[in-house]
């Protein structure tokens, strides 16, 4: 009669298959890291482009025209845009952010909440300002915003309306410096500073802009002066 012995796994051999499980493992997980990131900037770069189209859509209902910078409750963009993104105001979170900073946001946090002309909301995003008319810092010396929101083409594919912000907005201008600290932008309001705002290293080195002709996407934090914040804007490198 012949005999067999049971077939069982010894313990260095369970040992063996558990390391090899556990660096199969290791060697997955950044990838599975890259992939979230991506999807996670893939759906703030749809949220932008909406935010964008709500600002065209206001200016279609009123003969091409944008509203002020008005410091009162549902004046700021946020309360003049909201009907068009039917007051779900989720879409003004990044979902790479991960929480609320209750001021100014950077990489990884939100501005806000923001108290009476900021309709107690929190946000991931800033607008270009430049694109508004004259408002409440039209008599700002350190500004000097006067016009520049004119005859910008429409249908530009450089023109930024929103993009990932420490800020509710800003107005970039090609004088300004290269903040240094990515993660958390120094915030200066004054003409030379405002860049900062939008220069926060969000998505691996990028943030998500949307653009006047509806379009939006990635752009590298140094391609940020490349862009024409307004129409006397002068592309190039940061200073």
């Amino acid at each position: 009669m012949c005999s067999h012995r049971a077939s069982a796994f010894t313990l260095v051999e369970m040992l063996v298959v558990i390391s090899l499980i556990t660096l199969l493992i290791s060697m997955l997980l950044p990838s599975l890291g890259k992939s979230r990131r991506a999807a996670r900037a893939m759906i703030c770069s749809s949220q932008v482009a909406q935010m964008s189209n709500a600002v065209i859509m206001y200016a279609d209902n009123h003969k091409g025209r944008l509203f002020p910078i008005v410091h009162s409750p549902k004046m700021y963009w946020m309360g003049r845009l909201e009907r068009y993104w039917n007051e779900d105001d989720r879409i003004l979170i990044c979902p790479q952010t991960t929480g609320n900073s209750g001021g100014l946001g950077n990489a990884d946090l939100n501005w806000g909440p923001i108290g009476g002309w900021g309709d107690n909301l929190a946000g991931s995003y800033g607008m270009n300002l430049w694109l508004l008319p004259t408002g409440a810092f039209a008599n700002d010396p350190n500004m000097i915003q006067a016009d520049y929101h004119r005859n910008l083409d429409s249908t530009s594919s450089l023109t930024p309306v929103f993009g990932d912000s420490q800020w509710v907005g800003a107005w970039p201008d090609d004088i300004d410096t290269w903040p240094g600290n990515t993660y958390n932008p120094p915030n200066t309001h004054l003409r030379g500073f405002f860049m900062n705002r939008f220069c926060n290293d969000r998505h691996d080195g990028s943030i998500n802009v949307s653009f006047l002709d509806g379009s939006a996407r990635l752009v590298r934090l140094r391609e940020l002066w490349q862009l024409k914040w307004h129409r006397e804007f002068i592309p190039g490198e940061p200073k």
